[in-house]
C-alpha cells in the first residue's frame, strides 16, 4: 500500500513538473511577443517623431510664406515694433529658441547647430541684408543701424 501511495506521488510530481515546464515554455513565449510589440511600439514612436518633424517643417515653411518673408518687400522702411529694438528680431528670435532648446536638453550638437545657423544668419545679414537695404532706404536705413543694434537693444540709444 505504501508502495502504491509512492508511486501515485512520483507520477503526480512528474505531472506537476510537466505542468511546470508547459508553464515555462509558455512564459517564454509570452516574453519573446512582448520583446516583438515592444520592438513595433519603438518603431512606431520613431516613425510618430518622423512625422511630427516634417510637420513642423511643412508649417514653417507655410508661415515663412505666408507672413514672415517678403514676399512683398515693404516700400518703407520698417522701425516700429520689435523692429525698434533690434534690426533682426525673427532672426533673433528663431536664433533664441535655438538657443535656448540647446541649453535646455543640454546638447552639444544642437549647440554647435546654433552656432553655424547664427554664424550663417549673421554672415547673410551682413553681406546681403543690410547692403540691399542701405540702396533701397538710403540715408534713413544708415540713422536707423546707428540707433539700433543688429541683434542687442542698444541701452540709453
Amino acid at each position: 500500500m505504501i508502495e502504491g501511495r509512492a508511486a501515485a506521488t512520483e507520477r503526480r510530481a512528474a505531472v506537476i513538473e510537466g505542468r511546470a515546464a508547459v508553464t515555462e515554455r509558455r512564459a517564454a513565449v509570452i516574453e519573446r511577443r512582448a520583446a516583438v510589440i515592444e520592438r513595433r511600439a519603438a518603431v512606431i514612436e520613431r516613425r510618430a517623431a518622423v512625422i511630427e518633424g516634417r510637420a513642423a517643417v511643412i508649417e514653417g515653411r507655410a508661415a515663412v510664406i505666408e507672413g514672415l518673408s517678403p514676399v512683398d518687400p515693404t516700400k518703407e522702411l520698417v522701425i516700429q515694433g520689435l523692429y525698434r529694438y533690434v534690426r533682426n528680431p525673427m532672426y533673433l528670435a528663431v536664433s533664441t529658441i535655438l538657443l535656448g532648446e540647446a541649453l535646455l536638453v543640454r546638447s552639444r550638437g544642437l549647440l554647435g547647430y546654433w552656432v553655424i545657423f547664427f554664424a550663417a544668419v549673421n554672415l547673410f545679414v551682413m553681406a546681403y541684408e543690410e547692403p540691399t537695404l542701405r540702396r533701397r532706404f538710403g540715408e534713413s536705413y544708415t540713422r536707423y543701424q546707428e540707433r539700433v543694434g543688429r541683434w542687442l537693444p542698444r541701452i540709453g540709444a
